[in-house]
């Protein structure tokens, strides 16, 4: 007597990098007929480079086939959009429209058929946009879930029960998070609390990348935050402990470089790349003059500034010498400078390369 089905499945599962193991249980697909068996030996050989010239458009057309879902999710298939891999679900969206708030039992259903599906097993990514699907997702244990984007930041205390997350995404809600902790979270995107900010690196210990408005937050600590973007970065800036970070992206104000003392001043040794968006394209060539003056300066590799004005490019040529040593400096511009020659700022900083981009 053959193994199982259910045994097949775990062997892929528990290693989806042994080719050996999808090969035998295409085979036992095939052998009964079910197309998942031509879509996972189809995708394989596009893989290894063997597959003939209509291989993609045959994977295409059975990855439509209502065929790979089981009874009970083809039943709730109208709640997601499906990416599958090797016939396997790999990413999950709900695909109902905000305007349309399904009911609760409704959604229950429709998270617990896809995670009752067989073949979710190697399920990694889902996208929720309503409260209901979150909260469904989240009520008990998924252990193969690495990614998440929702937009509910109250149930952070929930994902505990995502023990595998590395990428969370709540976007740009006004609730904080708060009360979140996830050992292997290593991507956050999301308001966080002034309580969290101070307590990172014990809630958060993997983080390596941050994404947030912290313009309210009096302290930032991490031992392990390597990249911060950031919409606002006032008073913040003399309260970074980020020992490692790498990578700066923010939102400031000439007076934020004149008048506070934090990363500018003092940064981390590690820090090499900082990006600087604009709010007032006015003050931007005293941003440039006072940036060439400032410690920080000397140790980065790569500045972006986010606005150009013929006036922004006569400053960095008026204080090229504090720039020359940057390997790379990225400015965006408007359109209507687009035409504008940049040879004059290329020979100014003949080590950097300069790229402008047309925003």
């Amino acid at each position: 007597m053959g193994p199982t089905q259910r045994e097949l499945i775990d062997a892929i599962v528990a290693d989806a990098s042994d080719r050996g193991a999808w090969g035998v249980y295409a085979d036992w697909l095939i052998a009964r007929a079910d197309p998942r068996g031509e879509l996972i030996n189809l995708e394989l050989a596009i893989e290894d480079g063997s597959a003939g010239p209509d291989a993609e458009n045959q994977v295409e057309r059975l990855n439509r086939e209502h065929a790979l879902l089981s009874p009970r999710l083809h039943a709730m298939a109208h709640a997601w959009n499906f990416t599958f891999w090797r016939g396997f679900i790999r990413e999950a969206k709900d695909a109902g429209p905000l305007v349309d708030v399904p009911p609760e039992s409704e959604a229950i259903e429709a998270v617990e058929a896809l995670f009752a599906d067989p073949h979710a097993g190697l399920l990694e990514e889902i996208s929720v946009r309503h409260a209901s699907f979150a909260r469904a997702l989240v009520a008990c244990t998924r252990p193969t879930v690495k990614t998440l984007t929702m937009r509910n930041p109250e149930l952070g205390p929930q994902l505990v029960n995502l023990p595998s997350l590395e990428t969370l995404d709540v976007g740009s809600s006004e609730r904080e998070l708060d009360d979140i902790a996830s050992p292997r979270l290593r991507w956050l995107c999301g308001r966080i609390s002034s309580r969290l900010g101070r307590r990172l690196s014990a809630a958060l210990p993997a983080l390596e990348s941050l994404r947030s408005d912290i313009g309210a937050l009096d302290r930032l600590q991490h031992e392990r935050l390597r990249e911060l973007y950031c919409e606002r970065c006032p008073a913040l800036l003399g309260a970074f402990e980020l020992p490692v970070l790498e990578s700066l992206s923010c939102v400031v104000e000439h007076a934020d470089l004149s008048a506070l003392e934090g990363v500018y001043r003092r940064p981390p040794p590690s820090l090499t790349n900082v990006s600087l968006h604009v709010s007032r394209p006015d003050e931007a060539p005293a941003l440039v003059a006072t940036l060439a003056d400032l410690p920080i300066l000397r140790q980065l590799r790569r500045v972006y500034f986010s606005v150009c004005t013929p006036e922004i490019l006569a400053m960095i040529r008026a204080r090229a010498v504090a720039f020359q040593h940057l390997e790379d400096l990225a400015i965006g511009r408007w359109g209507f400078l687009a035409q504008q020659s940049d040879s004059d700022l290329a020979t100014a900083l003949p080590f950097t390369v300069v790229s402008v981009e047309v925003e």
